[in-house]
């Protein structure tokens, strides 16, 4: 279908462009861009129209080639990527994106610094009404088989420890934090695994070693039993 173009958003001071892009219907015109959007109108300007999506994105490509790219040090665009519907060419700032603390810092130092990020974020509020969006959009959704295998080789030999504050999910690798972060086995529970229920608010989860139970944060803890929760066999 011919209903796609490719469009410029021009620089007031001087009549270049600042950024080539490709769409169709309104596209130009939304705000959704990693550029803003020229509020004067006339400084969107269309510079291909009636094309397909094929030959929309071979022409978007070839003006970012024309005009280079800020960020490669080759031109006047602030476009991050060589377009055509991709992140090719994309430049990173960060060369880290993407890695976990583990790969970054090495385990130990992971530990601590997600207890510090812990720290940071204990006791804020999450509203009700993102909660509802959250689950809203989680519904329903159905995980792919490949991603169930991927997700259980990396949780595979996993076990819950804690240290009466904060639940570490540990591989039997790197086994030697339990003595080192002072840990017992049991997960603790909190708000991010209370899956939006209410019903367990000012609770805590306690465990014998054998079996779990749920009681109040201000009730005592029974004899024989502990914070935390073991997991079922």
């Amino acid at each position: 279908m011919l209903i796609y173009y490719v469009y410029a958003y021009i620089r007031k001071s001087n009549g270049t462009p600042y950024y080539i892009g490709k769409g169709k219907y309104d596209r130009a015109y939304s705000s959704q861009h990693s550029v803003s959007v020229p509020k004067d109108k006339t400084k969107i300007i269309f510079l291909e129209t009636n094309l397909t999506d094929v030959g929309a994105c071979a022409l978007e490509r070839r003006y970012i080639r024309w005009y280079g790219r800020k960020d490669l040090g080759t031109g006047i665009l602030l476009n991050r990527t060589d377009g055509g519907d991709g992140s090719a060419g994309r430049k990173w700032n960060n060369p880290d994106k993407g890695k976990t603390y583990e790969q970054m810092y090495g385990p130990i130092k992971a530990e601590e610094l997600k207890l510090k990020r812990s720290k940071v974020h204990k006791g804020k509020e999450v509203k009700s009404s993102t909660r509802e969006k959250l689950r809203d959009a989680n519904l329903g959704i159905k995980k792919d088989q490949k991603f169930c295998e991927t997700m259980s080789k990396i949780h595979k030999g996993k076990k819950w420890y804690n240290n009466g504050i904060k639940s570490y999910h540990i591989t039997p690798e790197n086994s030697h934090l339990i003595l080192e972060l002072n840990l017992v086995e049991g997960r603790l529970m909190n708000k991010s695994n209370l899956k939006f229920t209410t019903s367990t608010k000012n609770c805590i989860r306690i465990t014998d070693g054998d079996r779990n139970r749920t009681i109040k944060a201000d009730s005592p803890i029974p004899d024989g039993w502990r914070k935390g929760q073991t997991k079922k066999k």
